[in-house]
């Protein structure tokens, strides 16, 4: 059926589903796509993981509705401004019925978790700028805005067009990263005749021990050691990080499940590794210091202190990192590694992934713990650590 136009005569289906959803100024209205086509959005995200996805979409959108009501709109700021503010007043509307606030309506874990994962699924593509016409941000600035609002409520939310939280750079540096789509390359088996490579998890392991020796003098240097059978993995006193990666003290080596790795790899991205590795190197630095952290705190340090790391490797609009400079004074930059646009999206996913599935389970912490504690780590460094 025909839909109303948005400043036209008319909207067409096609544009309906580019969009999922829309809230429309000139007239006043929502749409939203309920079709079961291959480009739909909302509808396989609300089979997966519940109806609560919709409510949302549809909260994000009433944001809108309440910027025509207050004026922003009219301001012709660039879109994912605005854009932040609706995800921050749709993540007020999820805390309001996630703690029992509304009469009407109680949304539990699960709900949560559907949200965490509709920002990261209607993010903006990788390598786009973001503040480009129409631009929506990346799932680590989406995620990040409906945390703030869900932790805050509207009132917090009413502050962002006038003081918006920071947004992480989403555009390919390199011609290199750009035909990769931002993923390194896990073996160099696909490298290009006479292009240089060295396999992800080299130079990530690389990068961690120069990261953390800058950081502790005294840090070891650490090898990655890839298992084909992780549970076959032996070490008198092995430290299990996570289900897919345990650190061997004796042998100074981390282990990780290369299979599990792999299908992560191929399905997310590269820096699926990377957050693995983070957090591994992170447990090393727990046990060399005697850290009296247990349970879900002793976890969640790991999340803030992957994201520090990841922080200093992701270059800023220029290409710099916070250690490309000589700052050790050997005359060499002090790293030469750089996240790539989707990697911070990536370690999203993993949180997502490996995080309790209830709020009160408290094991390794929640999934909007840990991205909170990682985006902590991103944004504040290591002194947020601690």
């Amino acid at each position: 059926a025909d839909l109303p136009g948005c400043g036209e005569d008319a909207t067409t289906y096609d544009d309906l589903v580019l969009y999922a959803a829309f809230y429309c100024e000139f007239g006043d209205f929502m749409a939203y796509d309920d079709g079961d086509t291959d480009a739909s959005v909302i509808v396989p995200l609300a089979d997966d993981l519940g109806p609560a996805v919709l409510g949302v979409v549809l909260a994000h959108e009433y944001g809108h509705a309440v910027q025509q009501r207050t004026g922003v709109l009219e301001r012709r700021l660039p879109t994912v401004y605005t854009e932040q503010q609706a995800d921050c007043i749709a993540g007020a509307w999820v805390g309001r019925t996630y703690r029992g606030e509304s009469p009407n309506l109680r949304l539990g874990d699960a709900d949560l978790r559907a949200g965490l994962v509709a920002m990261v699924e209607v993010r903006d593509p990788v390598g786009v700028d973001q503040f480009e016409v129409g631009g929506h941000g990346t799932a680590f600035d989406r995620v990040g805005a409906f945390q703030y609002g869900f932790t805050g409520g509207l009132a917090r939310c009413a502050g962002l067009i006038d003081e918006p939280l920071p947004l992480m750079p989403n555009e390919f540096q390199t011609v290199g990263d750009r035909t990769r789509g931002g993923n390194a390359s896990y073996d160099c088996s696909d490298a290009q005749p006479g292009e240089e490579c060295t396999p992800a998890p080299e130079f990530l392991a690389a990068d961690l021990n120069h990261y953390w020796q800058d950081a502790v003098p005294d840090f070891p240097t650490l090898e990655a050691v890839a298992v084909d059978d992780f549970a076959g993995f032996t070490c008198p006193e092995q430290v299990l990080v996570s289900e897919a990666v345990a650190y061997c003290p004796q042998a100074a080596t981390i282990a990780y499940d290369e299979p599990y790795v792999l299908d992560l790899y191929d399905e997310y991205g590269d820096f699926t590794l990377g957050y693995l590795y983070g957090i591994a190197w992170g447990a090393v630095q727990q046990e060399r210091t005697g850290s009296t952290l247990t349970g879900e705190a002793r976890q969640l340090q790991l999340d803030c202190w992957t994201g520090a790391w990841v922080a200093d490797i992701t270059p800023d609009e220029f290409g710099r990192t916070r250690r490309s400079e000589d700052l050790d004074g050997d005359g060499e930059p002090d790293s030469t590694v750089a996240s790539s646009p989707g990697d911070l999206d990536e370690a999203v996913r993993m949180a997502i992934l490996l995080g309790d599935l209830g709020a009160r389970v408290d094991r390794v912490g929640s999934p909007f713990e840990k991205i909170e504690h990682f985006r902590a780590g991103v944004l504040g460094g290591p002194d947020a650590c601690t």
